[in-house]
């Protein structure tokens, strides 16, 4: 049965959807193509037009009709005419689409002409017929995609659609494999930087690959090398499944690959695509492949797991066939590998294929980010992806099922952890297996429960090998990998593992470990093995240590006090938790007491009621004894460590040192208030609150620390009752009273609910509440809190209602709005679920006053539920709330935001949408963007994110906008297709540019052309300025044409600026300007940098022609540079700069009598340059020494550590001051290295008491940085 048989099966609702996937297609003008006759579950309904184009049906101008009526067909196709026409006056063009053959399935009786009458109904229309016939040849040649998705039909030979049929099928099946293994879960799958960094690189190979131009190579292999664990796997999977879906591309595993022969990569992609050919028919094969794909969409291969394949030579060989072969001129390889297998089977011929990792040149970027990609070399492959940050972090928690108040009380260390991919995922697996979350979040717990359950599904009790055999055998295979230095071991000394077979070693045990992932062999070397993750061996490296304790505790205890602490800490760690139940560990313990309480301290918190009250108290005594050391950094560490170690000895030294008459330094009590707050010491609770710090401040503004707001709430009843009970007696205190501000902030962080009544009587009694009060109600997060919360906003909107939203009442509004505004990074983790719906209600508040605040606090909060709301209420108010694509965009996911794109077809709404994309594209999203620039609504919006995201392939559209006449109505959609173009670097736009320019140059579409074909930069691009000068000479457009050949950069645009200039009487003072306005179009961070373009003759110039006069113009000459970087432009400001002092050095702003030097070194400081660190360290001088610390150490981070640290050297031996001895030290334990701790070793027994603590503390960090507890600093 062929397909027009096939079409003619289909009944009116099959036949309509087919229809209009079709003509989508087939005609550019279809392509907003409206199905409208069609209802919920897809059945025809009466009436015309069945689809149309255009707004509405009344209004369209293109209405479509369909029938598949048997019988006397043409009669209704007359019919249906007549009634579109009619149901649609203003339609230009009325199409009829049938599956019959209009010749020869027509009517018998030949005297009757339908298709003119057909004709007269569609009355001043243009009527088209499709048929069946027509139909049936457009899905066997082009659309076979269509025949298959709609009729079933197989793909009858090689097109682009099948080849993309064939690589979905097959990475779907890759795909659904490595779910299965635990390696990728799309559900849970949370995007990240690494993400965005892979789409970029591949759509600069895509570009390459597109591009008619070859004098740069293009980009053939993009390699991603990092350790193990740190999601390559799961990374390339969203990449193949999203892209995948609109793009051929092909994911194999290299362990599933036979590489036995050189093309066997080739063979395999071939072979996934059409199947098991012979040798001969693969080269045919590929042969056609290659032509079909040439000029069009490349053919995207993602080979995951090259160590996998255990073979670095024969990948090296297949990779490099793969590259010299015809699949490789169409294609791009993505390969995912261990760092150790790919320094092996890297080859140096793949260099020209490999992507540079310099970024850009015509992208301002800092020069940090340049220093780095510039020591890379590009066969080193990308360090992608990489541990999660704090937002990545967050973002994955929220993405499987989570809550952020569920992470925000985790403590740091915790948090520290799960940001190791491996470990959140261990995390999150316990948490389904267990239905619960594990309630110690340290990688040595959850790797134990996770190990646990991994050794006993690999258990076999046919062959009698239990999860015991497995725990022996690795921890041996640790111990041996920590007796050498190569991180493996050979099988041929793992002897005493059970189950040894020295026939085929290292026997049954060992092996199953190998296929289970937990060990692996090493490429080149199978004789050896090693840990497939680093942080397994570590937790075997600590279960071989409690086996040795146990044999030889005093040995053990001995080797312990010859680690340095930091060192010793995670085994120490897993020890105290592995002796739990052991005799032997009393007597370890007291070994290791008898010279380091600190180290046994670590072993006992673990579970300190496990050991004799003597230990206990021993080791509580002789931290005591730092608490009332010289050196407050060694009491600190004490103090941390016994408010750790939750036994009653630990209570009572603290007592005694801390709570009165004890009189301790003021940090070293904040410190003690912590530590009685941890182990929930209710007799300390008026300490706790009159010295912990609880985020207030100076104006009554809170903050609620995660740490802090976890373990008050984590506190036992009678603590958290006793310390509510301070709080309760201070709340009869006046509003905005310091006593009033601290209750109410330790009620909140506590969580008590009896501050909603006090506060709603608050707000009854005053008629608003304060800024803190409204904060506390977030903090407690509950359901009552929220509904007074809305209480208190809606009280301020009745107060705004009567105030005209102008100059005069500025102040008045702002002061009332300031009462609810949150600018606290707090408010992300501490608003609740139960705290959202009211916050909802808020939005969706007729006053706008209350909706902007409430949609304020959304975005703030990061509150991904609220986003839509907040939009749908920003498209009913946009002159009054806007979404502003801030920091709120990096909480949505691809996915969450399609969803909200489907939820609703409103254009108003739609239009704030774009406004919330995601900052991390998928093709799903570039498709949605590329169809909303046929909507003249959303062009001008989706043409500039499709800029910002690089999407190459939206270039082609693009283009087409700019060919069309502009218009009135569509300036803004051309002007930002104009910008895009410019973002993408598209060369094949320089015309359309020089055009748009030439005929608008005096409007915004044209000032965006002009600043594009800068960014373009090309020869052509440069030309077409060329011209457009001559055309717009002496108008007021060729300042904006000049800046754009500064942007150009290359020696010849650069030399006609100059020229120019020379022409001017004010030439200096004219190119400052222009060098200022590099970036006016797209915005400038300070800190980056444009560096391609060619500045000799531009800093020559400069330098002979520059005039000193006014302060505002030595500013202009000092802010020249603030855009560009290169070795000319930092001998110039380093020239300028050692003006300092002298009678040239200009005042450039008189309020404060700042030089043009203080210019020149701020510039060089931005760029890193280490000719500003001195300036540096004697810019603030004259602040107080703790200030001058803080502030130094800021500034200084843009310098190489090294070099800080020489000056700092130089600097301390030849101080002759305390405070320049504080100082340097202080600065030192920031920058110095290792071996700096012998200099500040020199000053720990000074006589100067604070110098002498600030020595110590810069020791310690750069000797042993255990020994410091988190976040103390002595200045």
């Amino acid at each position: 049965m062929g397909t027009l048989d096939e079409i003619q099966r289909l009944n009116d609702g099959q036949f309509h959807r087919l229809g209009d996937d079709l003509l989508r297609r087939v005609e550019s003008r279809y392509r907003r193509l409206r199905t409208h006759g069609l209802n919920d579950r897809g059945e025809s309904i009466k009436g015309q037009p069945d689809s149309y184009v255009g707004e509405t049906a009344a209004t369209c101008s293109v209405a479509v009709c369909y029938t598949v009526q048997r019988s006397g067909w043409w009669n209704k196709a007359v019919q249906d005419v007549l009634e579109a026409v009619a149901a649609s006056p203003m339609a230009t063009e009325v199409v009829v689409v049938i599956p019959h053959n209009a010749d020869r399935d027509g009517p018998k009786d030949k005297t009757i002409d339908w298709l003119s009458e057909a004709r007269v109904a569609a009355g001043k229309a243009t009527l088209r017929v499709i048929d069946g016939r027509e139909i049936s040849q457009l899905l066997d040649t082009d659309h076979q995609d269509l025949r298959h998705n709609h009729l079933g039909i197989p793909y009858s030979r090689l097109s682009g659609s099948s080849i993309l049929a064939s690589c979905r099928m097959a990475s779907l099946a890759t795909i659904d494999s490595i779910r299965g293994s635990g390696r990728y879960d799309p559900e849970r799958y949370s995007h990240r930087s690494a993400d965005k960094e892979l789409y970029r690189v591949w759509q600069s190979a895509y570009r390459y690959n597109d591009s008619s131009d070859r004098r740069v190579a293009p980009i053939r292999l993009i390699a991603l090398v990092n350790d193990s664990g740190v999601g390559k796997t799961s990374l390339v999977c969203e990449f193949t499944r999203t892209l995948g879906a609109v793009l051929p591309v092909l994911l194999i595993q290299a362990r599933n690959l036979m590489f036995g022969t050189e093309d066997g990569l080739v063979a395999a992609v071939i072979h996934k695509i059409q199947g098991f050919l012979d040798p001969s028919a693969r080269v045919i094969e590929e042969a056609a492949l290659s032509k079909l794909l040439s000029g069009s969409v490349p053919l995207t291969v993602v080979l995951d797991g090259l160590d996998e394949a255990h073979n670095p030579e024969a990948v090296r060989k297949a990779i490099t066939c793969w590259l010299s072969s015809k699949l490789c001129q169409v294609g791009i390889l993505i390969v995912t590998s261990r760092r150790e297998f790919w320094q092996t089977c890297v080859d140096s011929s793949w260099v020209k294929w490999v992507p540079n990792p310099t970024p850009d040149d015509r992208s301002p970027v800092k020069v940090a980010d340049r220093s780095q990609v510039e020591k890379c070399e590009p066969a080193a492959g990308l360090p992608l992806p990489d541990r999660f940050n704090e937002g990545e972090l967050e973002a994955a928690w929220l993405r499987a099922g989570r809550t952020r108040s569920e992470l925000a009380i985790l403590p740091d260390d915790a948090r520290e952890e799960l940001r190791h991919p491996f470990t959140l995922r261990v995390f999150l697996d316990l948490q389904m297996r267990e239905g619960h979350s594990p309630k110690k979040v340290t990688r040595a717990a959850l790797l134990e429960r996770w190990l646990n359950h991994r050794l006993d599904a690999e258990s076999l009790p046919s062959e009698r090998i239990t999860r015991s055999h497995f725990q022996q055998s690795l921890r041996m295979v640790a111990s041996r990998i920590a007796e050498t230095s190569d991180c493996s071991v050979s099988v041929d000394e793992l002897t005493e593992v059970p189950r040894f077979d020295s026939s085929h070693p290292p026997g049954p045990v060992l092996q199953r470990m190998i296929e289970a992932g937990i060990l692996e062999s090493l490429p080149n070397q199978t004789d050896r093995i090693r840990f497939a993750v680093e942080a397994v061996q570590d937790f075997y490296r600590a279960e071989a240590d409690v086996e040795d304790i146990k044999s030889n505790p005093a040995h053990m205890a001995e080797a312990f006090l010859h680690l340095p602490f930091t060192t010793a800490y995670s085994r120490l760690v897993r020890i105290g938790a592995r002796l739990i139940g052991e005799d032997v560990r009393h007597e370890f313990i007291q070994r290791l007491l008898e010279a380091s309480p600190i180290k046994a301290a670590i072993v006992v918190r673990a579970h300190p009621d496990c050991y004799t009250a003597e230990a206990r108290a021993r080791i509580a005594g002789e931290l005591g004894t730092q608490i009332t050391d010289r050196y407050r950094v060694r009491a600190a560490m004490a103090i941390t460590l016994l408010g750790e170690l939750n036994c009653q000895e630990a209570i009572d030294v603290l007592g005694k040192h801390l709570l009165p008459p004890a009189d301790l330094h003021n940090d070293l009590k904040s410190l003690g208030a912590t530590a009685f707050t941890k182990l929930s010491y209710a007799p300390a609770a008026a300490f706790v609150y009159r010295w912990q710090w609880f985020g207030t401040s100076q104006g009554n503004d809170s903050y609620y620390f995660k740490d802090l707001l976890a373990s008050i709430r984590d506190a036992t009843f009678e603590f958290r009752l006793a310390l509510a009970d301070q709080s309760v007696s201070q709340l009869s205190n006046a509003t905005g009273t310091k006593e009033h501000v601290k209750a109410v902030t330790v009620l909140a962080y506590r969580g008590d609910g009896r501050l909603v009544d006090h506060l709603a009587s608050r707000l009854t009694q005053n008629g608003l509440l304060e800024h803190y009060e409204n904060h506390a109600l977030i903090a407690l997060g509950s359901d009552a809190a929220g509904r007074l919360f809305a209480q208190s906003v809606k009280a301020i909107g009745d107060r705004l209602a009567p105030l005209p939203d102008d100059h005069a009442n500025n102040d008045a509004r702002n002061k009332l709005i300031r009462q609810a505004h949150f600018l606290n990074y707090d408010v992300r983790y501490l608003l609740a679920s139960a705290f959202e719906p009211h916050v909802q209600r808020l939005i969706e508040d007729a006053n706008p006053d209350i909706s902007w605040i409430a949609v304020d606090l959304s975005k703030r909060a990061h509150a991904v539920s609220l986003l839509y709301p907040a939009a749908v209420a920003a498209s009913k108010r946009s002159d009054q709330i806007e979404l502003d694509r801030g920091e709120e965009r990096s909480c949505v996911s691809a996915d969450v935001w399609l969803g909200w794109w489907r939820q609703s077809t409103d254009v108003a709404i739609r239009r704030k949408l774009l406004r919330l994309l995601p900052p991390y594209p998928n093709s799903e999203i570039e498709k949605v963007l590329v169809d909303c620039l046929d909507l003249p609504e959303l062009c001008a919006s989706a043409a500039t994110r499709l800029g910002e995201y690089g999407a190459i392939r939206s270039a082609p559209r693009l283009r087409e906008i700019l060919s069309e006449a502009v218009t009135t109505d569509d300036q803004w959609a051309k002007s930002a297709a104009a910008h895009a173009l410019g973002d993408l670097r598209d060369g094949a736009a320089v015309p359309l540019l020089e055009k748009l320019a030439t005929e608008h140059s005096d409007e915004w579409v044209g000032l965006q052309a002009i600043a594009s074909l800068g960014l373009i930069g090309n020869s052509e691009a440069e030309t077409a300025l060329g011209r457009l000068h001559q055309l717009q000479k002496g108008d007021g457009i060729e300042d904006h044409i000049f800046e754009a050949l500064l942007c150009c950069g290359s020696p010849t645009a650069v030399a006609e600026v100059i020229k120019h200039a020379s022409s001017r009487l004010d030439g200096s003072e004219w190119l400052c300007e222009r060098l200022g306005r590099l970036s006016w179009m797209r915005g400038w961070r300070c800190g980056e940098y444009y560096t391609h373009i060619y500045t000799a003759e531009l800093v020559d110039y400069l330098k002979s022609h520059c005039k000193l006069g006014s302060p505002e113009k030595n500013w202009d000459i000092g802010d020249a540079f603030r855009q560009i970087d290169s070795p000319e432009v930092r001998t110039l400001l380093q020239k300028w700069g050692n003006r300092r002092g002298s009678p040239e050095d200009a005042v450039v702003r008189e309020s404060d009598q700042r030089r043009l030097s203080d210019m020149c070194y701020w510039e060089l400081r931005n760029r890193g340059d280490t000719s500003a660190i001195s300036y540096t360290l004697d810019e603030c001088a004259d602040d107080r020494d703790d200030i001058y610390v803080a502030r130094a150490a800021l500034l200084l981070q843009t310098f190489p550590t090294a070099a800080v640290a020489n000056q700092l050297r130089s600097r301390l031996n030849v101080a002759t001051t305390i405070s320049e001895t504080l100082r340097m030290l202080a600065l030192l334990g920031r920058f110095g290295q290792q071996a700096d701790a012998e200099l500040a070793a020199k000053f720990v027994n000074y006589a100067n008491g604070l110098v002498a603590n600030v020595a110590c503390e810069t020791m310690l960090p750069l000797s042993d940085p255990l020994l410091v507890p988190g976040r103390w600093r002595e200045m």
